[in-house]
């Protein structure tokens, strides 16, 4: 949004409001829109989001805006702003009502957030051709994250969401869909052999005696 703030190419214009949602389509970054081209606030807000991260929210206006925009699953669950709240680089503030909406470019500085509380109960990898990480257990134009490929393996939780599979590589927490997987039953079968060693060993003691 600095970026975006300080290109002079960018105007103010709500008939041509889609202008800067189409150069970020193509692949530019705020600060490399060389023609004249405009916007509004929420749009801005929209080709920011696509240019940070290749992940377009959809159109929206102001007044549907914080659902979109938590629907790509690259947001924080919304939260009421107060003049004593704490603001912090990249927040994006919108009215309650239909209004206006900005983003924070001089708020406190935001550190990376890893993934948090993530307890993995096993692994598994795609087993179709390849299949999309998505920010929420369902299939929209928007919500997808990343693409895993044949065989690229992930962490579980158990956590399930009709036949949704919430999983994690890297840092990045989502949802695939769960006809698109496979368990990895490597560690299962480690346990299970340990098991039977074990149930062996003291067979062989037993008879021993």
């Amino acid at each position: 949004m600095r970026d975006a703030c300080n290109n002079e190419n960018i105007g103010y214009n709500q008939n041509e409001r889609y202008d800067v949602v189409r150069a970020a389509k193509k692949g530019l970054h705020m600060k490399e829109i060389t023609d004249k081209v405009n916007s509004d606030c929420s749009s801005l807000i929209r080709a920011c989001v696509i240019a940070a991260s290749g992940i377009d929210p959809g159109d929206f206006s102001t007044d549907g805006e914080a659902k979109a925009l938590e629907n790509t699953g690259l947001f924080e669950k919304r939260v009421s702003v107060t003049s004593e709240s704490q603001l912090y680089d990249g927040d994006v503030l919108v009215t309650k009502k239909k209004g206006h909406t900005v983003a924070v470019v001089g708020g406190r500085p935001r550190k990376e957030k890893l993934a948090e509380d993530w307890k993995a109960t096993g692994t598994a990898v795609v087993a179709a051709s390849a299949a999309y990480i998505r920010s929420t257990p369902e299939i929209t134009s928007t919500n997808h994250l990343t693409m895993l490929n044949l065989g690229n393996r992930f962490e579980v939780n158990g956590e399930k969401s009709g036949q949704w599979v919430k999983v994690k590589t890297g840092s990045m927490i989502g949802w695939i869909h769960g006809s698109l997987i496979q368990y990895d039953t490597r560690c299962q079968r480690i346990r299970a052999s340990s098991a039977q060693r074990q149930k062996q060993t003291c067979a062989d003691r037993r008879g021993q005696q």
